[in-house]
């Protein structure tokens, strides 16, 4: 992400039938500030050609806690 910033963990979901093909990653940093840092740093940047949108998580879809 940063130089200094902790990535403690990380999760990447994908579904290559859907659709587009699109997909998520759920990032936890060690701090909020961390956290607020990057997200204000990769909003509505590009990667691999399109817009991506970094926020924090609101809620975590239930598959996601299925799969864990």
């Amino acid at each position: 992400m940063f130089v200094g910033s902790q990535v403690v963990g990380a999760k990447i979901v994908t579904n290559s039938k859907a659709p587009g093909a699109q997909c998520f990653g759920l990032v936890t940093m060690s701090t909020s500030e961390e956290a607020a840092k990057c997200i204000s740093h990769l909003h509505r940047t590009e990667l691999h050609g399109r817009t991506i949108t970094v926020d924090r998580v609101t809620e975590i879809p239930l598959f996601i806690l299925i799969a864990s």
